[in-house]
């Protein structure tokens, strides 16, 4: 499933096409997610102050499911309700600051 959502983005290490890339959108129970580009893709600096580009999104094992790890949870905080049973994401701030203050 990964590999068709992220097939034809090509990453550049030089960061040279990160304004160019695609927007990312996850549908979730009728809502739709959105990462930008400077959301999934990784950039890291060396010593000498090089900047490199790498795509966040990869593709696992296909087990049938797909794992929405920290670049997802960074923008879009998690609820896990064990009593509920149920997974909520968070899409605005206010309810970002909601939950955050209950911690």
């Amino acid at each position: 499933m990964v590999d068709k959502w992220i097939a034809g983005i090509n990453v550049m290490a030089d960061c040279s096409n990160l304004s160019a890339l695609p927007d990312l959108t996850i549908g979730i129970d009728g809502s739709a997610f959105v990462l930008h580009p400077k959301e999934y893709v990784l950039t890291t600096q060396d010593k000498k102050g090089k900047t490199t580009c790498t795509m966040g999104v990869k593709a696992g094992a296909d087990q049938g499911h797909i794992i929405l790890g920290d670049l997802f949870m960074r923008k879009y905080p998690t609820l896990f309700d064990l009593d509920h049973n149920t997974v909520s994401f968070l899409k605005h701030k206010k309810a970002v600051d909601q939950v955050s203050a209950l911690y």
